[in-house]
């Protein structure tokens, strides 16, 4: 998420990732756009596997708990 081309690959993150569901997705720098917390939970809660995400970098629990409020 630190280069502009990596951010604008998830403007429509469902699109970009939703559809990824035997692969790992790896999201480094994830607190650089917060609002892929809220549409990350959409598209788990879609299809439960453990280990399809892993986020990287530094972000706060208040930052998560503010956009994972249902």
């Amino acid at each position: 998420m630190e280069k502009p081309s990596d951010k604008r690959k998830l403007n429509d993150i469902e699109a970009a990732i939703g559809t990824a569901y035997n692969k790992c997705t790896i999201i480094d720098e994830a607190q650089a756009m917060p609002e892929l917390f809220s549409a990350l939970r959409s598209i788990i809660d879609e299809k439960r596997k453990a280990g399809r995400f892993l986020l990287l970098g530094s972000f706060s629990p208040h930052l998560v708990k503010k956009f994972l409020k249902p």
